[in-house]
């Protein structure tokens, strides 16, 4: 068994708060082995707090969901849930589930975002994928990724008391840093030509630190709640909240009232950005969102552009 592990168990075999130096004694380590172990574990996922003139406590320990929990409030879904995983949208993929499929992992090894991006996924943030069984048109696909973002960012609003804004298509911004990214993908019925599953993959920075993150993305990731502290609020209730808001939303297609929401969060909206194009670039002004969910823009040269997800990347200018 490792030191951490050792660590660990310690821990979590204490009823109250235990001080480094007993931990120390009853491992036969040094007091600095304690702390490093300690940290390790924290950068795991672990919640361990330091009691003043006590020591430490394992307040809580991730996962973050209970696939037995989920399933109460989500009678409807087949629900599964894993620790690691590559992306739970390309096991689901894999799978090809028939029937309304939610599958949660711990930690990610190979989160995807669109165009091909990565999306890095540490113990303490929140990933699930929602596999849906359907019959709409190919078209569909970017309106149900707007739908999706609504969800998540009404549902941090009314469950977290955390605000959210919007970035097209698919990102979900606190303040001026990413807090959550939304990958929708899908089955093609061969025999219809529509779009019989559609996959949702969802990853929020719930619950960790943001040094668990690379260099790289520590400056534009936030995380919705302090790790050092125990969560203060149930997660099971915010993805039961997104998932049935989704589903109720796909149901009532062609209702588009949901952009209004979209329209109204959005950070684009008004603001010069930089189009990226293929191996083109250049700049424009976003002027709405259509009925669509295609982004409006103009360009310098006063031509108007209707965008699709697929076709682009934006960059807020500075």
């Amino acid at each position: 068994m490792s030191r951490k592990s050792e660590v660990l168990v310690r821990l979590q075999q204490a009823l109250e708060p235990i001080s480094g130096e007993e931990i120390a004694s009853d491992l036969s380590i040094s007091r600095a082995g304690v702390w490093k172990a300690i940290e390790a574990l924290r950068k795991d996922g672990y919640l361990i707090e330091g009691v003043p003139n006590q020591g430490y406590r394992l307040s809580s320990v991730q996962p973050l969901l209970d696939r037995s929990k989920l399933s109460s409030l989500l009678p409807s879904y087949r629900i599964e849930g894993v620790d690691a995983i590559d992306s739970t949208n390309s096991e689901l993929k894999r799978r090809n589930p028939k029937t309304k499929t939610l599958l949660f992992a711990n930690t990610q090894s190979g989160g995807r975002g669109r165009l091909g991006r990565s999306f890095f996924s540490p113990r303490g943030g929140l990933y699930f994928s929602l596999a849906l069984p359907l019959q709409l048109n190919i078209d569909s696909a970017l309106l149900i990724t707007s739908v999706a973002a609504v969800a998540v960012s009404e549902a941090l609003s009314e469950i977290a008391g955390i605000e959210t804004s919007i970035k097209w298509v698919n990102d979900l911004y606190m303040g001026d840093k990413k807090l959550c990214g939304i990958l929708t993908e899908g089955i093609i019925s061969m025999e219809t030509k529509t779009l019989a599953t559609a996959i949702i993959g969802i990853g929020i920075n719930l619950h960790l630190p943001i040094d668990r993150f690379p260099s790289d993305l520590q400056t534009i990731v936030a995380s919705a709640f302090d790790s050092e502290r125990p969560l203060p609020i149930d997660p099971h209730l915010l993805v039961c909240r997104i998932a049935a808001d989704i589903e109720k939303r796909i149901e009532a297609f062609p209702d588009r009232s949901f952009l209004e929401i979209y329209r109204k969060r959005s950070n684009l909206i008004g603001k010069a950005v930089r189009v990226h194009q293929g191996s083109c670039s250049y700049q424009a002004q976003v002027l709405g969102i259509d009925d669509d969910a295609h982004l409006l823009i103009v360009d310098e040269t006063g031509k108007t552009h209707s965008l699709s997800s697929g076709e682009v990347s934006i960059r807020l200018e500075g």
